[in-house]
């Protein structure tokens, strides 16, 4: 379905995206602090177009890997996901795509399979913290800007494959691959076993 015209919806009971492709258009949708969202199962993502904006201050969880979770329709103004609480990509094992900007000044956890960062951050810069787990991958497909306190730890795997990030928060992660974007290390790095 679409949910669209401005003003504002909050999910005061939490949110289930299952089996089908929303669409969120001009409008903004807040997930409050304690609250749950869950996108999940076959084929089922969420579009944003004319400017839309989710705000995640709860829990989203992130458990399908169609390539085309969450993304933009390329309507209207650019949207964005915004995350102040907790973004977890878990569950299943494929590729969890985000082309829309994604502004984290949160947590986001990877904990299984990929989670792609294809639509940069936004007009600002990340802020929030980033962990990844044993077997999992964060794969930054576009520019990022990493401040002082945003950090990238875990025991999983770092992928820079498309645009700059820089990064200016602790990194300390056994793996790192450059397949094909720049990373710029503004700050020491910890923990590197694998640099390919």
């Amino acid at each position: 379905g679409t949910m669209s015209g401005t003003g504002t919806t909050n999910a005061a009971g939490g949110l289930l995206l299952n089996g089908n492709v929303g669409t969120l258009s001009a409008r903004t949708f807040t997930l409050p602090a304690g609250q749950t969202a869950t996108l999940s199962g076959n084929n089922s993502g969420l579009g944003f177009g004319s400017g839309a904006q989710f705000k995640n201050a709860g829990t989203f969880l992130a458990q399908n890997d169609t390539s085309s979770d969450l993304f933009y329709n390329n309507v209207g103004s650019v949207p964005l996901f915004e995350n102040t609480g907790t973004f977890t990509r878990d569950t299943t094992a494929g590729d969890f795509d985000i082309s829309v900007p994604f502004a984290n000044s949160g947590t986001v956890n990877v904990a299984t399979g990929t989670l792609s960062l294809s639509g940069g951050d936004g007009s600002g810069p990340t802020t929030g913290d980033f962990k990844i787990s044993t077997g999992a991958l964060l794969d930054f497909k576009d520019d990022f800007d990493l401040v002082a306190g945003a950090d990238v730890t875990g025991t999983g795997t770092v992928d820079f494959s498309i645009g700059t990030v820089t990064l200016g928060g602790g990194f300390a992660i056994p793996t790192v691959l450059v397949t094909g974007g720049t990373a710029n290390f503004n700050a020491p790095t910890s923990g590197l076993q694998t640099l390919d």
